[in-house]
C-alpha cells in the first residue's frame, strides 16, 4: 500500500518510496524469477528511456530457444531496438540482476547505451581477472587496411558498469543458488559431482 503524502505538503518520511534505482532492480529480478520459473539461469534485464520510462525487459532463454545469445541483456537490446526503430541506443540505461558477461559487454557498447547497473557480481576466474579469458584458434579475417595496422578505428564510449550491492544484490544471488541448488537435487549429485557442476556453471547464463 502506497504510503499518503501529508496534505501540509511535508515529504514522507526516508524510505517510504521506492527509489527509481530499486524499483529497476526489483522489475529485472521479477523477470529473472519468470526465467528462472521456465528452467532458465534466472537473470533478468531491464531498460529505460532517458526519462526513466521502461523500454524492454527480458530474461534467460538460452535453454528454451536454444540459443547460445539468449542472455538477458542480449534479449532486452533486441526488443528495445525494434521499438524504437534503431540499434543505436544513446541515453538509455539497463539493469540486470547479474553483472554483464564479456559478450553482453560488447553489445551494451555497440548499442550505445549510456548507463548499466547490475546486482549480483559475476564469478570470477583467473582467465577473467587478466581480462585473457576468451581465446580461439579461428583467424581473423584480414583487409588490406587491417595488414597496415590502421584498419581498426571505433568510436564507442566505454560503457560504464556500476555494481548497487545496497538494491538486490542478495535477493539476486539468492535466486541464483537457490536454481543451482535446486539443479543439483533433480541431478541427485553427490558432494564431488556437485562441485564439479558448480565449476562448469559459475559463469553459466
Amino acid at each position: 500500500m502506497s504510503p499518503e503524502v501529508p496534505s501540509d505538503g511535508t515529504p514522507p518520511p526516508e524510505g517510504a518510496w521506492l527509489s527509481e534505482g530499486r524499483a529497476r532492480a526489483l522489475l529485472a529480478l521479477v523477470v529473472a524469477a519468470e526465467a528462472g520459473a521456465g528452467g532458465e539461469v534466472p537473470v533478468g534485464a531491464l531498460l529505460t528511456d532517458a526519462m526513466g520510462r521502461p523500454l524492454a525487459a527480458r530474461g534467460n532463454d538460452c535453454v528454451t530457444a536454444a540459443d547460445p545469445l539468449g542472455h538477458a541483456e542480449l534479449r532486452t537490446l533486441r526488443l528495445a531496438a525494434r521499438r524504437v526503430g534503431n540499434y543505436r541506443l544513446g541515453d538509455t540505461a539497463l539493469h540486470v540482476s547479474l553483472e554483464p558477461c564479456p559478450i553482453c559487454r560488447a553489445a551494451l557498447a555497440e548499442a550505445r547505451v549510456a548507463r548499466v547497473t547490475h546486482d549480483a557480481p559475476r564469478l570470477e576466474n583467473e582467465g577473467d581477472r587478466r581480462g585473457d579469458a576468451v581465446t580461439h584458434d579461428a583467424p581473423r579475417l584480414e583487409n588490406e587496411g587491417d595488414r597496415r595496422g590502421d584498419a581498426v578505428t571505433h568510436d564507442a564510449p566505454h560503457v560504464p558498469i556500476e555494481g548497487q550491492e545496497v538494491v538486490c544484490a542478495a535477493d539476486s544471488a539468492g535466486l541464483l543458488r537457490f536454481f543451482f541448488r535446486e539443479r543439483r537435487i533433480a541431478l541427485n549429485l553427490d558432494g564431488e559431482s556437485a562441485l564439479i557442476l558448480d565449476s562448469m556453471t559459475s559463469a553459466e547464463r
